[in-house]
């Protein structure tokens, strides 16, 4: 077994400071500086000043996308179609099309030819 000495702790009341009382926030009540670091909704952007006099209300539109956004995206919607495999599939049909037609143009011209020679 060990044997445990008790030691005597002295307490030194003279450095012994009181914790400081942080003031509880109320419920409910968000800070400022929340609302500050958070970023921008961009809803501000949505609306629009109205010039005439009939003002009905702020006009909003439901896509306000930069022209660069807009640029980027009528291409990728231009070229998605073109990467699919169904688009292959119908392209190779258009050129057997096209290729049947184009014999047949090619007999028909070459009778026409032929006719004309005789």
């Amino acid at each position: 077994m060990l044997k445990v000495s008790p030691k005597v702790v002295e307490f030194d009341h003279d450095k012994y400071e009181e914790p400081k009382k942080v003031p509880e926030a109320k419920a409910g009540e968000h800070s400022s500086k929340g609302k500050a670091k958070r970023a921008p909704s961009g809803r501000s952007s949505r609306t629009k000043a109205a010039d005439d006099y009939d003002y009905e209300g702020p006009e909003t539109s439901k896509k306000n996308f930069s022209d660069a956004t807009r640029a980027i995206m009528s291409y990728d919607i231009a070229h998605a179609y073109y990467s699919t495999k169904k688009y292959k599939r119908k392209r190779w049909d258009a050129d057997k099309v096209k290729r049947g037609e184009l014999e047949r143009l090619s007999t028909i011209i070459g009778e026409v030819e032929l006719r004309a020679e005789v």
